[in-house]
């Protein structure tokens, strides 16, 4: 194998990670796992169900989200407990508005209404 191929095999690969970030919260859907730690709305009873992966984002009401585990997945909701809740919290995996950050940014960040993304910026609406 010539190093010329070696590059462009690297270059695939990290290309193929960039577009499957970018794919994964551009269509809504945000796959997590168990065990997994995410930033989510810390509001109980809050409808916005902000997820996201950095630290920065904030729920559409305005409040700071928390740091939470995912304990459970079932189709498109997963359960989420952090620190200080008595339960575990169930979110839906699929937002209304996702991050608008284009590409190359990891913030993952979904949610059912408008809001700002982790990155600062404003969610867009899904298939706007």
């Amino acid at each position: 194998m010539t190093f010329q191929k070696v590059v462009l095999g690297v270059l695939f690969l990290c290309a193929s990670s960039v577009l499957v970030l970018a794919s994964e919260t551009a269509s809504g859907r945000l796959d997590v796992k168990v065990g997994e730690e995410y930033y989510v709305c810390n509001c109980p009873g809050c409808d916005c169900h902000t997820i996201s992966s950095s630290a920065k984002g904030k729920c559409s009401c305005g409040k700071e989200l928390v740091k939470a585990k995912v304990t459970q997945v079932k189709g498109d909701t997963a359960h989420f407990k952090a620190d200080g809740w008595q339960e575990e919290r169930p979110f839906s995996l699929v937002g209304k508005y996702t991050c608008a950050c284009g590409p190359t940014c990891t913030c993952k960040t979904i949610s059912q209404k408008p809001g700002t993304c982790g990155c600062g910026k404003e969610l867009k609406k899904v298939g706007a």
